[in-house]
């Protein structure tokens, strides 16, 4: 397995289970929209399983909140793969407008 791990606990707050599909934006601007999973969720940031990589910087996030999508910005920290998928997990950044 080619999984790579935070090699330290930095999370700032405790992530919960949160499976739920969304889309990524990737590339120049999150123009590119990929298929994902959250996996988990906390109130500073979030973990992601998608079926192609993605690189470390920004990206965009659609984030279900009840009957509403507020897309986020989210700097991915690290990712790895596991098997078949890849795994990511990055800190919230801000609303994007």
């Amino acid at each position: 397995m080619d999984e790579i791990e935070p090699a330290v606990e930095r999370r700032a707050a405790v992530r919960k289970p949160f499976l739920c599909a969304t889309t990524i934006g990737v590339g120049d601007g999150g123009l590119l929209r990929k298929p994902a999973y959250i996996r988990d969720i906390s109130e500073k940031g979030i973990g992601l399983v998608h079926t192609t990589p993605v690189n470390l910087g920004e990206i965009t996030v659609d984030l279900p909140l009840g009957d509403q999508t507020v897309q986020m910005r989210v700097h991915i920290r690290w990712g790895g793969r596991t098997g078949d998928w890849y795994r990511s997990g990055g800190e919230f950044v801000d609303v994007v407008d």
